[in-house]
């Protein structure tokens, strides 16, 4: 067999185990059809001076953009205030696509949080324009998480990378309370179960490798799926729905297993434990007091902690 037909099949094996993503796939790929007397390119991780300074210049210009237009905002016109937004989430597209050209790993990265920056500013000015034209509010949040979902899934199409994965998730998050709060009244139950659709959706593409970099999307989806029945009961009414956190979080310490992953591990516990935390508090704390309901929920970390411990203990041996 082959070197490269070799690599192949690991990277199969590896792809359909979860191990690794697409991205990573390539990455391996593509380092290993470099010739053994070659010397490799410099890893794309390698942070540098010269990013850190875009980093920097970038948050800077968001943060002056936002602050000029909130010391003036009440003196300017309508136009103006959607400008104030509008204008820089232009600049910021067209620094990010401008940043992209370049060959050099450290100013794609930064590209693609100018791209983050101005998809943060392109659902402010959405916002700002529902307001101005004396939109309802309720249809004003819907109308700017829609936007932002589609500018969103459009810069992610163009560039598959943990910025805009993260994008995504505030502008999905974003779309769930818009719909949540679409009726005459917020419904925090609709928001929830929006929120625990939408993260079942992303862990099931993310899981088939459609959704990359599959890391920061099990991490992201997967706290949709727990925080959106948590979301649902949050104010101690709506008993199924804080009984479902734990079905949920039962279900990706499931999947942790099957797939060797330790995101969702880490999500489930931490919300299987903070459900039980708020449940003990909300249906308990009454009938038993305060100290015993304090002294469930410490016991409940600490035994938490050790599942944590053994299901990572468990991972990194199937793993080995």
């Amino acid at each position: 067999m082959s070197r490269m037909a070799s690599v192949e099949e690991h990277l199969r094996r590896w792809s359909e185990a979860g191990v690794i993503d697409a991205v990573q796939a390539e990455r391996i790929r593509a380092f290993e059809a470099i010739p053994s007397n070659e010397t490799a390119p410099a890893p794309e991780a390698r942070l540098g001076v010269v990013e850190a300074i875009l980093y920097l210049g970038l948050a800077i210009a968001a943060a002056g953009a936002v602050f000029l237009g909130a010391e003036n905002w009440a003196d300017l016109q309508p136009w103006a205030r959607i400008a104030a937004l509008a204008v820089p989430a232009v600049l910021a597209l067209v620094a990010g696509a401008a940043l992209r050209t370049f060959d050099d790993p450290g100013y794609r990265r930064a590209g693609n949080i100018a791209w983050l920056s101005a998809l943060a500013l392109a659902a402010g000015a959405t916002g700002v324009i529902g307001g101005e034209t004396n939109l309802p509010n309720d249809r004003t949040l819907l109308l700017a998480g829609v936007v932002a979902t589609l500018i969103a899934a459009g810069l992610w199409a163009i560039s598959s990378s943990h910025p805009q994965i993260l994008g995504l998730g505030g502008a999905l998050f974003l779309l769930a309370e818009g719909v949540g709060n679409a009726p005459d009244d917020y419904s925090a139950q609709v928001a929830g179960m929006v929120l625990l659709l939408l993260g079942a959706m992303g862990i099931a593409l993310a899981e088939s490798g459609m959704l990359s970099p599959r890391s920061s999307a099990r991490a992201i989806f997967g706290f949709f799926a727990i925080a959106g029945p948590y979301h649902a009961g949050i104010d101690g009414s709506v008993i199924w729905a804080e009984l479902l956190v734990f079905v949920v979080g039962a279900a990706l310490i499931a999947l942790a297993v099957r797939r060797n992953t330790f995101e969702y591990m880490v999500i489930a516990v931490a919300g299987m434990f903070v459900g039980l935390i708020t449940f003990v508090f909300e249906h308990l704390s009454d009938s038993i007091g305060v100290a015993l309901s304090l002294l469930l929920s410490g016991a409940a970390i600490v035994a938490g902690v050790l599942l944590l411990a053994t299901l990572r203990k468990s991972t990194r041996k199937a793993r080995a």
